[in-house]
């Protein structure tokens, strides 16, 4: 029954933001965007913040390709790292499914191993005896 609730709206279309103020909507410039998101300007006092909460239809019509170029290199470096560590953990656990502890007994001795359990019984015995 009270607030006050605003969005801040851009089209994709034309690159332009525009305030949704309750019942009026009104365009912006990037330089007031920035000062309601707490941009460097505190002369205004306000102290705003808030967060970005962006939704989007994605079709192939409204689609806006990313030149590499214009990527930052810091940004690509993460996303690499990222998919290196996906990779190492898919692994890992592959590794972690295959594994298997036996326990044998050999001439009175108990011998602990870590085998693959694709691995074959004659592979196994030839380990227990080594």
């Amino acid at each position: 029954m009270g607030g006050h609730y605003f969005a801040y709206i851009k089209n994709f279309s034309t690159n332009r933001w525009y305030n949704f103020n309750d019942s009026s909507v009104s365009e912006i410039s990037d330089k007031e965007l920035e000062g309601v998101f707490g941009g460097s300007d505190r002369k205004s006092g306000s102290g705003a913040n808030a967060y970005l909460l962006m939704y989007r239809v994605v079709s192939s019509d409204n689609i806006q390709a990313v030149p590499d170029e214009s990527v930052p290199e810091s940004a690509t470096l993460a996303f690499q790292k990222y998919k290196n560590d996906i990779k190492r953990k898919e692994v890992e656990y592959v590794e972690r499914q295959l594994a298997l502890t036996v326990h044998a007994f050999y001439k009175g001795e108990k011998k602990v191993m870590n085998v693959r359990k694709t691995d074959t019984f004659l592979e196994l015995k030839k380990k227990i005896i080594e």
